[in-house]
């Protein structure tokens, strides 16, 4: 075998393992894991397989999808959260890994997307992202806009 045929093969398989991976970890799974049924959110994202593309996108547990740049230079990688559904429309939320693995000391405090014209302020305290690295469930409810509110319910796995 040359140096060019080692490559290529190196190559797929390079490509082919975090696909298999991938695939193994989302099994029968819809790739939606609803916490604290209809009153709570949902976590979207695998049921715990890995995979990092360049610039792609890859599953980071049960708490969500993580993101990554080519060679890992680009976004922290996140976990997205969706808020429990209200007058017929979601919310997403994202908390890097970075802000679990070392909470800011004044927590976070930001808004969900957008949808139905309108978002929603989201606060979590440092401690409370400190129990989500740890694998702690934590509830939140939004703020109230256009007369409702959502709850959110953050857990990591």
């Amino acid at each position: 075998m040359d140096r060019r045929n080692f490559i290529v093969r190196l190559g797929s398989i390079v490509l082919a393992l975090p696909a298999a991976s991938f695939l193994h970890a989302c099994g029968g799974d819809d790739n939606t894991v609803s916490a604290n049924g209809a009153a709570g959110g949902r976590a979207t994202g695998g049921a715990g397989g890995s995979a990092a593309g360049a610039g792609g996108t890859s599953t980071a547990g049960a708490g969500g999808t993580s993101t990554a740049g080519a060679g890992g230079t680009g976004a922290p990688m996140t976990l997205t959260f969706t808020s429990s559904a209200v007058q017929n429309h979601t919310h997403t939320f994202q908390i890097t890994m970075t802000e679990l693995a070392s909470a800011p000391a004044n927590g976070i405090d930001r808004e969900t997307s957008q949808d139905a014209g309108h978002t929603h302020a989201v606060a979590l305290s440092a401690g409370e992202l400190q129990a989500i690295a740890n694998g702690q469930t934590i509830t939140k409810t939004t703020s109230l806009v256009s007369g409702h509110t959502h709850q959110f319910t953050f857990v990591k796995s």
